[in-house]
């Protein structure tokens, strides 16, 4: 069980729309694309990288486990909240911060789909060459388009 006072300052950190507590919620948090099932007591979307840094102090300083999480269509139960505890939930940072093509790199937030680094390189010439397994979802890597 979160403590009270701990859950209080992870929702002063996120906002009042910026997590979710209610059973109904959590639901959709508690699997991610394989079949291992476990519920988190909180999850929380932070925005920027200093809110994630206070989530991480505030739960370390409560010994309440946390999770990272993106899109949650991992097959491997990496998303999976195994011990309860807090997820936080990468989808609001979404951002593309540098496409640096002539290096062959991007800098994105966690929470940048492939689909979107696909459409920001898709004009230059490149494209996000996915795994085999993964899907539109994953964490991307840009890789240049080869002619036919």
């Amino acid at each position: 069980m979160i403590h009270a006072d701990a859950k209080r300052r992870l929702i002063a950190v996120v906002g009042p729309k910026g997590f979710l507590d209610r059973p109904e919620d959590l639901l959709l948090y508690e699997y991610d694309g394989g079949v291992d099932k476990a519920r988190p007591e909180l999850v929380v979307f932070p925005r920027t990288t200093e809110d994630v840094v206070s989530i991480v102090k505030i739960t370390a300083e409560y010994g309440i486990p946390i999770v990272g999480r993106g899109a949650g269509t991992g097959l491997s139960g990496g998303a999976i909240p195994r011990k309860g505890g807090v997820i936080i939930g990468f989808s609001r940072m979404n951002r593309i911060l540098e496409i640096d093509l002539e290096n062959e790199r991007a800098v994105l937030q966690p929470g940048v789909v492939n689909l979107d680094i696909t459409l920001a390189v898709q004009g230059q010439n490149y494209f996000y060459a996915r795994v085999v397994v993964g899907r539109e979802f994953a964490a991307p890597a840009v890789r240049p388009a080869l002619d036919d």
